[in-house]
């Protein structure tokens, strides 16, 4: 719809009777917008190893995209016949109390039902494992995690990211275990936040020795319902025995 909207905005001039330096600035200007929201949503598809849960990667494409689709709104609404009633302020103004009203019942709800059980996933899941280890790890340990944001905000130590996003050393090892196991000894990883039933065979390997685990209750946004924290011992991995 966004891609629409601009490429109507740029092909069709506003309305009739406009000035011709009016029609031009509005084509320049709804196709900058368009570039740089198609160009950003094309670089984050092409650059990322993994894509998922895309609506956090997506969301500064998100003011451009809604001006983009207000564009197309507006040309709908002045080409109606009912042009002349939206001319009225009165009109006007009740019309925007009830989108207004209806918006903010709509964020009410998802608010009240949705972001509230998110919140509850991420400080479950994310929050808690952090500051436990907070009080565990020595404080120039380095923890590997998917969620290292929550991770370095609440127990202040170094990370590494599993996904490979801000760890370049990680790309492409993701669950990859034989690959991962290599990239996290190299990086001195001492502890691993992950999902115990994500590892192969639900079970982790014995150089990660888990230390506590955290339930995520009604569990929506978190990649699985159950995440501990493992210590991560590389003489036993480095041993005769698993070298093998």
């Amino acid at each position: 719809m966004a891609l629409a909207s601009g490429l109507v905005s740029i092909v069709l001039p506003p309305n009739r009777g406009t000035e011709d330096t009016i029609c031009r600035d509005v084509r320049w200007s709804a196709g900058l917008v368009l570039l740089v929201a198609g160009g950003y949503i094309a670089a984050i598809m092409l650059t990322l190893p993994w894509f998922g849960q895309e609506d956090r990667y997506l969301l500064p494409a998100h003011p451009f995209v809604i001006a983009l689709c207000g564009l197309l709104l507006w040309r709908l609404i002045v080409a109606l016949p009912i042009e002349r009633a939206f001319a009225h302020r009165y009109a006007l103004a009740v019309g925007a109390l009830i989108v207004m009203v209806l918006f903010v019942g709509a964020n009410y709800v998802w608010a009240t039902r949705d972001y509230a059980v998110q919140v509850r996933n991420i400080s479950d899941g994310h929050v808690q494992p952090a500051v436990f280890l907070s009080h565990t790890a020595a404080p120039d340990s380095i923890v590997a995690s998917e969620p290292i944001g929550a991770v370095k905000l609440f127990s202040g130590l170094s990370t590494i990211d599993l996904v490979g996003l801000t760890t370049p050393s990680t790309l492409g090892t993701y669950r990859n275990w034989p690959l991962a196991w290599e990239a996290l000894r190299k990086a001195h990883a001492g502890y691993l936040l992950f999902y115990p039933n994500w590892f192969d065979d639900k079970r982790p390997p014995p150089w990660a020795v888990e230390l506590a685990r955290f339930p995520i209750s009604d569990n929506r946004i978190a990649g699985d319902s159950v995440i501990a924290v493992y210590q991560l011992r590389w003489d036993v991995y480095e041993s005769p025995v698993h070298s093998k």
